[in-house]
């Protein structure tokens, strides 16, 4: 049985020192209301991998108040999961192919593009 609020704090936690580092505001709404069943550590990785990706790409020289917005919330069915920031962004037509193994939309891009994957 999945604790949704659990593995987002267990992720977070990973980021403290940035988070604190870049005075970043993080917003999260769980909204889980619906329990399920999964492997915890494959939803870490998907929430580690989104969350990296926003505070890396934060456009933080023009935003005084760098901020991500997590929302994960339950249907009677699917469980959706939200990371929003005002990073630097992705061009439109790299959208199609960022869940490609090895795909990277940035020449900022560090690691070796399999976070979205």
């Amino acid at each position: 049985e999945i604790d949704m609020r659990a593995i987002l704090d267990k992720v977070l936690a990973v980021f403290n020192k940035t988070i604190e580092e870049k005075n970043i505001e993080i917003i999260a709404r769980v909204k889980c209301a619906i329990f399920f069943y999964s492997i915890p550590m494959l939803l870490e990785i998907i929430l580690y991998n989104l969350i990296e990706n926003a505070i890396t790409f934060l456009n933080d020289e023009n935003e005084s108040q760098p901020t991500v917005e997590i929302t994960l919330e339950t249907t009677e069915q699917n469980l959706y999961i939200e990371v929003k920031d005002k990073g630097i962004g992705i061009a439109e037509e790299h959208l199609p192919r960022l869940t490609r193994m090895f795909y990277r939309a940035s020449l900022h891009s560090q690691g070796n593009g399999l976070g979205l994957y």
